[in-house]
């Protein structure tokens, strides 16, 4: 075995801005053949046995399998999937007899695979593709190629095993959940009138509590588990939600997903209800105070942080419904919503991730070339959708972008998504024209491509004066109407109705015909908001004014 490169020296941008430990002397050795972009064919590891003294810590060994067909090895292969970590922090594995610089945690996910397949399958070949080591990392070009296969690779396996834990994290999670999952699934059945099923769980953690093992145990599921980076990685959605069957690995012991979901279903009800607290924090001498089943004990406000489950509740409850609908992912933008709770080295993988568990991707495909940025990416996404869909509704998901934000502000920001996560959702306008709909794309005073949107219009009026109110924001017009507005308007911005649109926009001028998107009129309410009924009737006449060319169209520009 070589001599790993010095840790210091680990780090490296591979291609734009991908980090992943430093290989040179490995590639001085080994040299990957090209794959063909125009097939789908991959490479896979060939996974040695341990050394029966030490299965779980042995070094991985393993042969790269080249340019081999996903057809041809359909169900013939298992895919690892982690949360990557830093590229300083790196694990030695062979390949090809050769020592590779592999990130920590894929060492140690290989290995834990590696143990579970000694366990299940240990009569048969374990052949595993890992992306660090199945792509050639030194190539942008393969990158790109490999990553528009990537859903495909996941689907064509016989299952992912997924690593949640790193080396140093706290061992008995998985224990804990299997021996707990039937004694909850049963006091959650014996429900009544007045229990529901979150109460009832919340009954059966402060009954258990004062067991140490339970205690312990619970500890180790908040921190190993539902804390675990992996739930928050852009890639692992498609990665988990197209495999054809999942097993959730912590610490060398796992657990089929299913049974995981389930557990996190009754889980996740307990932040419905208020927590009746049983006992004293700390009960237990020489507990450290990071203790998580600790924090929360004589403290009923501290129970629902400690409880976060929505990373691994959102991602569960979408496997189980791409399970009860095969083939059908939905829509890139039905994906978008759930950005602001993933994290990716690459930003732009908050995209490309998304794009394999996309049933519509709008003419996106990924490319990792140094030049293209998230904000190129998400320009492109808001022109293909407005030019596929024939319509301006994609605009709905903007207007809550920073004023700082270093995207158009027609263009939504993935960033800003948990500003408007319960917004209102897209409507498709189908009361105008689509044969007159005429938006055009420009380039901004910069040169970049596509940063400006022009449009038909008509102006209607000006916000003249904020009205105090504890729960909404309201603004009086210049008609002397009260008006609920969303975003981010301000007295002095103008409301207009743009063709091609079901919502009511705020504009502000920065110059002559230059507008930003600042906020929308809500769709209101006919009891409650019977003023503003006036202003969506625009929706009606903006067509048949832009038909007939009326004066009171105007052209502008977005930005």
């Amino acid at each position: 075995m070589g001599e790993p490169i010095n840790q210091a020296q680990s780090a490296k941008i591979t291609s734009g801005n991908f980090y992943t430990p430093e290989n040179s002397a490995f590639y001085s050795k080994f040299h990957y053949s090209d794959l063909d972009p125009k097939t789908d064919n991959i490479r896979l590891l060939r996974i040695k046995r341990p050394d029966p003294a030490n299965p779980q810590q042995a070094t991985i060994d393993c042969d790269l399998i080249d340019s081999v067909s996903l057809a041809s090895y359909k169900d013939k292969y298992t895919t690892i999937s982690y949360c990557a970590g830093s590229p300083k922090n790196i694990e030695p594995i062979i390949v090809n007899g050769c020592s590779f610089n592999a990130f920590a945690n894929l060492g140690h996910a290989l290995r834990q695979a590696r143990y579970f397949w000694r366990d299940k399958f240990d009569e048969q070949e374990l052949l595993l593709w890992a992306d660090q080591v199945c792509i050639n990392q030194s190539s942008h070009l393969e990158r790109s190629h490999q990553v528009r296969l990537m859903g495909e690779i996941y689907a064509a396996s016989a299952r992912v095993l997924v690593s949640l834990s790193t080396e140093n994290d706290i061992g008995g999670s998985i224990e804990w959940l299997e021996t707990v999952l039937p004694d909850l699934r049963k006091a959650v059945q014996h429900q009544d009138y007045f229990s529901d099923p979150g109460r009832l769980a919340v009954e059966f953690f402060s009954n258990n509590l004062a067991d140490e093992y339970f205690h312990l145990g619970w500890n180790a599921f908040i921190c190993t588990f539902l804390k675990s980076s992996w739930w928050s990685r852009a890639w692992i959605r498609q990665e988990f939600i197209r495999s054809p069957d999942a097993y959730l690995m912590a610490k060398f012991h796992w657990i089929n997903w299913k049974g995981a979901a389930e557990f996190i279903g009754i889980y996740d009800s307990i932040e419905l209800e208020k927590p009746i607290v049983i006992y004293e924090p700390n009960q237990w001498a020489g507990h450290p105070p990071s203790c998580q089943a600790c924090s929360f004990c004589g403290d009923s406000y501290l129970f629902m942080p400690v409880l976060d489950a929505q990373p691994a509740s959102t991602l569960l409850t979408a496997k189980t419904r791409a399970e009860s609908q095969p083939g059908r992912f939905g829509d890139l933008l039905d994906h978008i919503s759930d950005v602001d709770i993933c994290v990716s080295s690459d930003s732009r993988d908050l995209v490309y991730a998304l794009l394999g568990i996309s049933n519509h991707d709008y003419g996106l495909y990924p490319d990792y070339s140094p030049g293209v940025t998230l904000e190129d990416i998400v320009c492109q996404l808001a022109r293909n959708v407005i030019s596929h869909n024939k319509s301006l509704d994609v605009l709905t998901m903007a207007y809550w972008n920073s004023s700082t934000a270093s995207v158009p502000s027609w263009v939504p920001d993935l960033r800003s998504y948990s500003l408007f996560r319960s917004g209102r959702p897209i409507e498709q306008n189908t009361q105008f024209n689509a044969a007159v709909f005429s938006p055009s794309f420009h380039s901004d005073g910069k040169g970049r491509k596509d940063r400006v949107l022009r449009v038909q219009g008509v102006r209607h009026e000006v916000l003249r004066r904020k009205i105090k109110s504890k729960w909404t924001r309201k603004f009086l017009s210049t008609t002397g109407e009260g008006l609920r507005i969303m975003g981010l308007a301000q007295e002095g911005d103008e409301i207009w109705m743009l063709h091609g649109s079901s919502t009511v926009f705020i504009l502000r001028e920065k110059d002559k015909q230059h507008y930003e998107i600042v906020g929308a009129v809500p769709y209101p309410d006919e009891i409650l908001d019977a003023a503003p009924l006036r202003l969506h009737r625009l929706r009606q006449d903006i067509n048949r004014l832009v038909e007939s060319n009326d004066p009171k169209v105007e052209f502008i520009n977005l930005c």
